[in-house]
């Protein structure tokens, strides 16, 4: 068997397999015929329609939904693609492949389901599925990601895993899970900022600028226009990020913050923390390894 675990979050999907880790955007965009034969043309057919996946899809008008329903839709297509990319269709098509997902606290009560839609379905002429999957709440990996460099569990710990559209908040006690404290933040993550983003952008320069091709620019901190670096963006971007922290504590996680305060540890992890870097924390508060995106699955 071989392993493979994948974190599908709504801006970019994680990979770690055979030891290395990949990323590629999630994005999804209808793929039309043009009727012009030139280049390559890396499209997945699923239920009727024709869909460009990852990379391919940057720019286009590609479909945004943050909630489970892109996930229902689309997730078995992200994952296609990963495995295309990394030639184990063959070894799917005789169940080989131990396959270990995740999911987001706010979305954890559609688990049964999301599971069920990947057992078996039909995707490029081929009907495909996976008899072993492990699916874990996000969060999860980073704290086993801890543990596992630590060689123990703290008496007490909570972590906060922000990613694109979801906060995970995990609590732990002697490395059990405390259901009654953990909880997802739906609509907080960086996508709060990213939205206002990218209407700045677009009224900014007079064109369309889509999530996926926003969430590149931010990441990259600076923006080239007519071959000159635009400076205003980057500091809209310096702004943002800012914004996103003052709301994250004084906001977000106000409830949360005597769980934060009397936890032995907590673990920051998430793409979040690149907007985080260069915070003074208390001395209970870490971030997670770098790349902190990968932490989900790292440790796994």
């Amino acid at each position: 068997m071989k392993q493979l675990d994948i974190d599908v979050g709504y801006s970019s999907t994680k990979i770690k397999f055979g030891g290395k880790l990949h990323k590629l955007p999630s994005a999804v965009a209808f793929a039309s015929d043009l009727g012009i034969d030139y280049g390559e043309d890396d499209v997945v057919e699923y239920r009727g329609e024709k869909y460009y996946v990852g990379e391919s899809a940057v720019g286009m008008e590609t479909f945004t939904t943050t909630d489970f329903g892109f996930k229902r839709q689309f997730d078995p297509v992200i994952i296609h693609h990963v495995i295309k990319k990394l030639n184990l269709l063959e070894d799917v098509k005789v169940n080989s492949i131990k396959l270990s997902l995740t999911l987001a606290l706010a979305d954890w009560k559609h688990k049964d389901e999301y599971l069920e839609i990947l057992k078996k379905y039909d995707i490029d002429g081929i009907t495909i599925g996976f008899d072993n999957i492990t699916l874990l709440p996000q969060g999860a990996g980073s704290y086993m990601g801890y543990v596992g460099s630590k060689g123990v569990h703290p008496q007490s710990a909570a972590v906060i895993e922000i990613g694109f559209n979801t906060i995970n908040f995990l609590v732990y006690e002697s490395g059990k899970p405390k259901r009654a404290h953990s909880k997802g933040f739906s609509g907080h993550g960086v996508s709060s900022i990213l939205r206002p983003f990218a209407s700045y952008l677009e009224s900014t320069f007079n064109m369309p600028f889509g999530e996926a091709e926003s969430l590149k620019i931010f990441t990259n901190g600076s923006f080239v226009f007519n071959g000159i670096e635009q400076q205003q963006v980057t500091d809209k971007i310096i702004e943002l990020k800012g914004q996103f922290v003052k709301k994250l504590f004084n906001s977000v996680l106000t409830g949360e913050k005597k769980i934060l305060a009397t936890s032995e540890k907590v673990i920051i992890a998430g793409g979040g923390c690149y907007l985080l870097e260069g915070i003074n924390f208390p001395p209970n508060v870490q971030l997670a390894a770098k790349p902190y995106e990968f932490a989900n699955i790292a440790s796994l």
